[in-house]
């Protein structure tokens, strides 16, 4: 009785061509390739995961990797800063370079904006541990 309501455009002659025209690609496409909806398109495209509960065997083996790509990733970052002091070494170019620019802005800045610190190896030459 009463025409349906929609907040969705019409499709003109372009809009309409433009979505033929993704339709015979989508054909060609694997199914296991992508997913589509009326409302949008994602492609998938390499490895899917499906979470599955793990046992507790796995879990252990889990927190052992979990441990040890920490205490890597530690060592690495302690290299890192240690070498971000030693002057000559890239991480120490990269951290001057780096205050050098926070000192220009900071000069150069209008007098409502903030001021920024300088940096310092601990700051930058840091990540965090999942645990």
């Amino acid at each position: 009785m009463y025409p349906e309501i929609t907040n969705e455009p019409r499709l003109n002659q372009h809009n309409w061509a433009a979505e033929v025209q993704f339709a015979d690609w989508a054909l060609q496409i694997p199914i296991e390739a992508f997913a589509f909806t009326n409302e949008f398109w994602i492609d998938i495209g390499g490895t899917l995961y499906i979470w599955e509960k793990e046992t507790k065997k796995e879990r252990v083996q889990n927190a052992r990797e979990l441990k040890a790509e920490n205490e890597a990733k530690l060592q690495q970052i302690s290299e890192k800063r240690k070498w971000a002091i030693q002057p000559g070494t890239e991480e120490h170019l990269f951290l001057e370079e780096k205050n050098k620019q926070i000192m220009k802005y900071n000069i150069q800045r209008k007098a409502r904006e903030p001021q920024k610190k300088c940096q310092n190896p601990n700051w930058e030459f840091g990540e965090e541990m999942v645990e």
